[in-house]
């Protein structure tokens, strides 16, 4: 959430001409900013949250395939 925020104050902040070290702050903070709330997007999806991916009848040639052997 807190990535969100910073993004979007980023954003707002676009036209403020920083320069020297304040300019890398700025520059840095948005690539992880992106960085970090696209990771946390990936982490949260990855746990399948509403069971979006998964299904109750996996289909026929699922279940022989996860229990005989090769």
């Amino acid at each position: 959430m807190s990535a969100a925020i910073g993004l979007v104050l980023a954003f707002t902040q676009y036209r403020v001409a920083y320069a020297g070290l304040m300019r890398w702050h700025y520059l840095t903070g948005a690539f992880f900013g992106l960085f970090a709330l696209t990771w946390g997007v990936q982490r949260m999806l990855s746990m399948e949250p509403w069971d979006w991916a998964g299904s109750e009848n996996p289909g026929p040639s699922i279940t022989p395939a996860l229990t005989e052997a090769p």
